[in-house]
């Protein structure tokens, strides 16, 4: 009986120094995503197929950001803001400032293909660069947050939402003061 209490001891306080030290070291670990103005924030959308959901992605993006005071501007576009007013579109040139000087962006991928009565979907959400001299973004390997799945649109809204939230979660953990 003593090996075993012993053992559920250590095995106790094995799981508490795996689940509590990385939370700690994360914010340590991702401490390149630390950028200037982080307060003000660009987000590259890219969302292939999924244009039946992609007003409540996009709702979600901007929700979740602002939830942390963070201002964000979203765009499918990484030189032109895209606004819509029914069949019109307003285009303006994105703010320099927003994606200039190694400034941090997300860049939030979503793909979505109708199979009977769900949708398989894949969504990402990476941090990524400006590279002026191309006009690209380049993406950044972590943190990576990512999920694939079949549900329907309710249940990917709700998955969506708590992959976002991690996200976020990463880039203001790298810019806390």
């Amino acid at each position: 009986m003593k090996t075993f209490s012993r053992l559920l001891s250590i095995f106790t306080a094995a799981v508490f120094i795996l689940l509590i030290i990385p939370a700690g070291t994360q914010a340590k670990e991702y401490k390149w995503l630390n950028t200037k103005d982080y307060k003000n924030v660009f987000v590259h959308t890219d969302f292939n197929q999924c244009d039946f959901i992609e007003k409540n992605l996009n709702e979600t993006i901007k929700r979740t950001i602002m939830r942390e005071g963070i201002d964000p501007t979203i765009s499918e576009s990484l030189v032109f803001k895209i606004t819509r007013f029914g069949d019109e579109e307003k285009r303006e040139l994105i703010d320099k400032e927003l994606t200039s000087g190694n400034k941090i962006i997300f860049y939030v991928y979503a793909k979505c293909i109708e199979y009977g009565s769900v949708y398989i979907y894949q969504f990402d959400v990476d941090f990524a660069v400006m590279d002026s001299r191309h006009s690209q973004a380049l993406i950044y390997s972590t943190p990576r947050h990512s999920v694939m799945g079949a549900d329907s649109p309710r249940g990917m809204d709700k998955i969506f939402r708590k992959l976002m939230k991690e996200a976020v979660d990463d880039y203001v953990a790298a810019n806390a003061k």
